[in-house]
């Protein structure tokens, strides 16, 4: 009993200092960023931060329920949404990016604390479960190989062979924080909540076989889920059905345990049934929750985790029984010819159907059967890593959304093989080789780091046209509005980027694009603000580009979309200094504001 004891205090004492230590590297740019002057918080997706920080901004003004302030269209405002209520009420003290900061910070060692207590109550050695938990962290892809600063696609030079295998696109740890646990530490304290609710799910999952108290916390933790990141339910449903088979496959099910389950399921109506009801009755929540976001290309989630993949299969075939070995010779070949196939999946569409996507289902379920172990925590990572490489090509529009967290089985799979080929080892061997595993899986996260420090030396987002930091006049106008009464409907120019002279490169943004920004951070709301907040995203920036342009509109056309849009206030760039942009002269269209070197603010005349 006290070998047990000091086994779990030792992984737990390992996960408190662990956790520790990657929140603050995690959050040495942000600290870095709060040293100068105007920094928003971020430095990846900006504008996706953004929409986070409209909606903490209405709950500062002490709303609880929410409307899309990146469009002007009529809608019934009754959107909720737990996470930012909260975050929203805390940046009353502290303003929004510290907030946000804050909040990502508390749940990344969260998170780290939790992976570790899950663990800690396994039937796993001490070695392999920090070497788990430390994997399932930092661990990558070879991204490293064919690194980029800027989007998805190869731009740099990179041998031919390589870029070939991969299609000439990025693999998914070097640009998708969500799929990855250090790059969501460094970028986005949504994931971080989300990862928290997932791991405190599974625990619960799996001491409800001996605990019926434990439903309470799955029920409360996969409710809150449904109302933050509510796609992740779906990924769990199909992680959860994966582990059901291996608990069929090692005849452990029980009507009890299954019922406990099942009532844990349950917590997710109250927020199932009012996503519904605004989906029902909001349009403007429609044309949003319709916008597409489709999964890359299969290869590029292979490459993104293959150095755990490898591991993975390598560890399915150390001492098991032949079932198994069938099962991860399965699992290989299935992974091959998925690579081969891709090869054809050339554009963004789904790359199944229904049909396809249930044939591929059930051959992820009838893995999971085969793989399946003694261990219940194997069991359950197995299955996540299976039915998580499955459910990024469910035929959905939020698809590529479901790879959440994928490299937490991953590289717990594959550190429990690197425990099962070393762990007997002499110490000295042992450490060499645990040392060059990590680097190997670790080398993305590494550069994810650096890459925020890159970002804020630019002053630009990944987006090449959000900057890191405001301006003087920027600064200027967030505060002029953010004190404003009354509905604030602004227009500024769409963000013109700063391409640097080599591939991969970008500088400041030539103009940046400052409506998304008016909008978190100074409450404001926007004809044209975010790709997919704004429905008819395109149309609305085109006529937005028309009416800010000199000879794309007539007085009499941009008074007309002045009251259509029932627009206040007018952002423009300062003409003298963007002289070689031909953008129209507002100031007859009201009194002006704020006066800047590189920004004025108009406010429009009734």
């Amino acid at each position: 009993m006290s070998k047990v004891v000091d086994r779990v205090q030792s992984i737990q004492r390992f996960a408190l200092f662990f956790g520790l230590g990657l929140t603050f590297f995690a959050l040495l740019p942000a600290l870095l960023g709060f040293a100068g002057s105007g920094y928003m918080g971020s430095q990846y997706n900006l504008d996706d931060h953004m929409v986070y920080a409209a909606w903490m901004r209405q709950a500062q003004e002490g709303h609880f329920l929410f409307t899309n302030r990146f469009t002007t269209a009529e809608q019934p405002g009754i959107t909720v949404h737990v996470y930012f209520l909260l975050l929203g009420n805390i940046a009353r003290l502290t303003g929004i990016p510290i907030a946000t900061t804050l909040a990502r910070a508390g749940f990344s060692f969260l998170f780290v604390w939790l992976l570790g207590r899950l663990f800690a109550k396994s039937d796993v050695s001490i070695f392999a479960s920090k070497l788990a938990l430390t994997l399932a962290c930092l661990g990558g892809g070879v991204g490293f190989m064919v690194w980029h600063l800027f989007g998805q696609a190869i731009t740099r030079p990179a041998p031919a062979l390589i870029s070939d295998l991969m299609l000439s696109r990025l693999p998914t740890d070097v640009w998708q924080p969500e799929g990855f646990v250090f790059s969501s530490m460094l970028t986005n304290g949504l994931f971080m909540v989300s990862l928290c609710l997932i791991v405190w799910f599974f625990d619960s999952v799996l001491r409800a076989k001996d605990n019926k108290w434990s439903v309470i916390p799955g029920a409360i933790s996969i409710g809150l889920l449904m109302n933050i990141h509510s796609y992740d339910v779906l990924l769990i449903g199909f992680v959860s059905l994966g582990f059901l088979a291996t608990m069929f496959a090692r005849k452990e099910v029980t009507g009890v345990w299954i019922g406990r389950v099942g009532l844990m399921f349950l917590g997710v109506l109250p927020a199932a049934l009012w996503f519904a009801h605004v989906l029902k009755i909001d349009p403007v929540f429609q044309a949003r929750a319709a916008t597409p976001t489709f999964s890359p290309n299969f290869r590029q989630y292979l490459f993104g985790y293959l150095p755990g993949l490898l591991f993975a299969i390598i560890g399915f075939f150390l001492p098991s029984s032949t079932l198994r070995r069938v099962g991860a010779a399965a699992l290989g070949l299935v992974l091959v010819v998925g690579f081969v196939v891709a090869g054809d999946h050339l554009k963004d569409q789904y790359w199944m159907g229904m049909a396809s996507f249930g044939l591929i289902f059930a051959v992820g379920l009838g893995l999971c059967y085969l793989l399946a172990s003694e261990s219940p925590l194997r069991n359950l990572l197995t299955s996540w890593m299976i039915m998580g490489l499955t459910a990024p090509y469910f035929p959905g529009l939020f698809q590529r959304k479901l790879a959440m967290g994928l490299i937490i089985p991953i590289g717990a799979l594959a550190a429990l093989a690197i425990g099962d080929l070393i762990e007997k080892r002499g110490r000295s061997e042992r450490n060499l080789a645990t040392v060059l595993g990590i680097v190997i899986m670790s080398g993305t996260s590494l550069l994810w780091l650096r890459r925020e420090f890159s970002f804020q030396g630019l002053n630009v987002s990944n987006t090449t046209v959000h900057p890191v930091f405001l301006l003087k006049d920027e600064q200027d106008i967030v505060d002029i509005l953010s004190k404003a009464a009354g509905p604030k409907v602004v227009v500024a120019s769409p963000g013109i980027p700063s391409p640097g002279t080599a591939a991969d490169t970008y500088d400041t943004p030539a103009i940046p694009d400052l409506n998304p920004v008016l909008v978190g951070l100074a409450g404001c709301t926007a004809v044209a603000g975010h790709w997919s907040e704004t429905p008819e995203y395109g149309e609305r920036r085109g006529e937005l580009v028309k009416f800010l342009f000199s000879n794309r509109a007539t007085r009499e056309s941009r008074l007309d979309y002045i009251s259509r849009n029932r627009i206040k206030y007018i952002v423009q760039p300062d003409r003298a200094t963007y002289a070689a942009l031909p953008f129209a002269d507002l100031s007859s269209l009201g009194k002006k504001l704020y006066d800047g070197d590189r920004f004025d603010l108009i406010e429009v005349t009734p």
